[in-house]
């Protein structure tokens, strides 16, 4: 099963201008650097009063790529297999359902797809994910609303998990980028707040 997974901003709000402009990116995790992923569910403490229900946490391993392989530059998800949105994603809010479209659409505009150059695009793409991730982690207090969406690609259908306000509670750097080993595993949680109920998941 493929995984993709979107970090989008939203509207980040009049007070938040002065963020440089790396910060305000949003985020489009490929299913070439996600290697493998866990959806970890606790429940909460029965004094923790606030709207989440459970505590949802995404443990993903997301992967340095240094080269992209001669065999899979045919298959290869960052150019080539870009989402077709299917019904699942009417399951979502509308503006979810733009703001990927969007973030896909400017993710990849402009770049040349052939084998030629794929290694270029496909290592400068993955680089400037890492630094845009350590920038969100970095960005705790600055950026409060972000939504994680994370796709889950199957044979015949595609899964979606939804996770509003957003953190970065992990990035911790493994291995090196020699042969394609280096990764980083990635926790993302979510800010439990008084004020609003959440989507946590949908499927």
């Amino acid at each position: 099963m493929k995984a993709r997974l979107y970090i989008l901003n939203g509207d980040i709000g009049v007070e938040l201008i002065e963020l440089i402009a790396i910060e305000k990116e949003d985020i489009l995790i490929s299913s070439d650097e996600i290697s493998s992923y866990t959806i970890k569910c606790d429940p909460i403490d029965s004094k923790d009063k606030c709207n989440v229900p459970v505590n949802i946490t995404y443990i993903i391993k997301v992967k340095i790529i240094s080269e992209a392989k001669d065999t899979e530059k045919n298959y290869n998800d960052f150019l080539f297999n870009i989402t077709e949105f299917d019904s699942s994603w009417s399951k979502i809010p509308q503006n979810y359902y733009n703001d990927v479209k969007k973030l896909i659409t400017t993710t990849y505009s402009g770049l040349d797809l052939s084998k030629e150059v794929l290694n270029d695009n496909v290592t400068k793409l993955n680089s400037r994910n890492l630094i845009k991730l350590k920038y969100w982690m970095e960005a705790y207090f600055k950026v409060p609303e972000r939504t994680a969406i994370l796709e889950l690609i199957k044979n015949d259908y595609t899964e979606l998990h939804v996770l509003e306000n957003a953190y970065v509670y992990l990035l911790e750097k493994k291995g090196t980028t020699d042969d394609n080993n280096g990764e980083f595993n990635l926790v993302i949680k979510q800010k439990k707040r008084f004020d609003k109920k959440y989507i946590v998941s949908r499927s």
